[in-house]
């Protein structure tokens, strides 16, 4: 397929495009540099592992994440009793994607693995992980993990105080537009990572020996405990009760980061050649060392692929691979009593392509049966995105959209509008 035939069959189908280029893909790409730390692993001499993975990684173009998030929070339903070779063998064969990516733990702080930390989900029905590290071998592709990272209500319970906590001293909780209940965010100052997430991911990784790793909720914050004010006031000098403004951001903005290099030294102790992404948030340059690649989940009707576009632009400037989820399901988070709905073919490959035309790498998002059995229905449409994808790879493979400049002039008497 050549170009044009691409553009224009893309076109029809109402996705917005922009024309790509071409860039040279090497052998170990170059990072950001822009006052970073010298991290070991992270930086342009990283080890041949860890840079013979990044290459396979950006070789990539499309990818299944399977989105356990209902079974999480539930008690009473069996725990990964739909994970079987009839259910997933043949599927991973037909789309062949990079990666599949699973839950190791989700925001109710239940993982799908047996922990010491006894964290585990009451119906677990069988060891997950070891039975997606063989079935991922056996099918060709690799297993990714996702980590909930800073919201983890079991966590929160059994330790109250490792509570992030407002600046009325109040426990700060997430998704309470969902449930009056939500997840509760935890300190990354507190002994969480130390006595929690270390163990669990040591054990994880022995388990399912994961090729990478998407970790979400680590933005969280800012805490106001007195370990993350006591070194505020200790570093800065600051006098008063309640901090603000851009020296308490950037000082919040350095917490978050060293959490995030923390779990990297973790993970790479156990596999050296593990990839990491920290989802939906996007740093400053000289903050990228933390993750090998930048990724966001859009879900819609929120994100229109318009906005999918704008992203996957603003990604392309930051000089690492990146890729976005996109849903199979239209839903609204904070309109939890709008029916969600699949989507049609033709909306997928709209949001799809909107992704891949911007130099992005296709996670194709969904939702499970409670069993965590594959929808079929979905799983047609998940067939036709990775065909549609394999059958523009050689458009698609090493390009990024062409560099737009804003001019952005605030003067009042100066506006069109």
């Amino acid at each position: 397929m050549n170009r044009r035939r691409f553009l224009s069959g893309a076109t029809s189908l109402g996705a917005g495009l922009s024309v790509g280029k071409r860039f040279l893909v090497e052998s170990n790409p170059p990072r950001p540099n822009a006052n970073r730390p010298n991290l070991p692993g992270l930086s342009e001499d990283a080890t041949p592992e860890l840079a013979a993975a990044r290459r396979h990684f950006s070789g990539q173009l499309f990818n299944l994440a399977l989105d356990y998030w209902g079974t999480d929070w539930v008690d009473t339903i069996a725990y990964g009793s739909g994970y079987t070779r009839a259910n997933f063998l043949t599927l991973l064969k037909e789309l062949k994607p990079g990666f599949i990516q699973i839950y190791a733990k989700g925001e109710s702080g239940r993982t799908s693995f047996r922990s010491s930390t006894h964290s585990e989900h009451p119906k677990l029905a069988f060891d997950v992980l070891p039975f997606f590290r063989d079935l991922v071998r056996e099918a060709g592709t690799k297993l990714f993990l996702y980590w909930s990272g800073l919201e983890d209500t079991h966590a929160g319970e059994s330790h109250p105080d490792w509570r992030i906590l407002d600046s009325d001293q109040k426990p700060e909780r997430t998704f309470t537009f969902f449930t009056e209940s939500g997840p509760f965010a935890i300190c990354p100052q507190s002994p969480f990572f130390d006595e929690c997430v270390s163990v669990q991911l040591r054990e994880a990784m022995a388990l399912s020996d994961a090729s990478g790793m998407w970790v979400d909720g680590t933005g969280l914050g800012p805490c106001y405990c007195h370990r993350c004010l006591g070194r505020y006031r200790q570093e800065t000098g600051f006098k008063g009760d309640v901090p603000d403004g851009l020296e308490w951001e950037r000082y919040w903005a350095k917490v978050q980061y060293e959490f995030r290099n923390r779990w990297l030294k973790v993970v790479r102790s156990i596999k050296p050649d593990i990839l990491c992404s920290f989802g939906n948030v996007t740093v400053r340059k000289e903050f990228l060392d933390d993750r090998d690649w930048v990724s966001g989940d859009r879900y819609s009707p929120n994100h229109h692929r318009l906005e999918e576009s704008m992203a996957m632009r603003r990604y392309s400037t930051l000089g690492v691979p990146y890729e976005a989820w996109i849903c199979d399901t239209q839903m609204c988070h904070w309109l939890h009593d709008l029916r969600c709905r699949t989507k049609s073919l033709d909306r997928v490959l709209q949001e799809g392509v909107s992704v891949l035309a911007n130099g992005g790498q296709w996670t194709y998002w969904t939702f499970p049966m409670p069993s965590g059995a594959p929808v079929p229905s979905r799983m047609k449409l998940a067939t036709h995105a990775a065909e549609f994808t394999r059958q523009r790879q050689d458009v698609l493979a090493d390009t990024q959209s062409i560099r737009w400049t804003a001019i952005l002039d605030v003067t009042q008497d100066n506006r069109w509008f």
